[in-house]
């Protein structure tokens, strides 16, 4: 994830946004329904994968 690397502290900290997105997905598995500030979430990876491939 974008800035994590300013992220003071171990593993657990750096990867918290990663606990998040499993969350959401097993939440949504079947419902394909999610609210506006996971949606905002999900588009902020998206968005960072994208720049990353530029």
């Amino acid at each position: 994830m974008p800035g994590e690397e300013k992220i003071r502290g171990g593993k657990e900290e750096k990867t918290k946004w990663l606990q998040k997105l499993e969350k959401i997905r097993n939440q949504n598995f079947h419902s394909y329904s999610v609210k506006e500030e996971e949606y905002n979430f999900l588009y902020q990876i998206n968005q960072s994968l994208i720049e990353r491939n530029d």
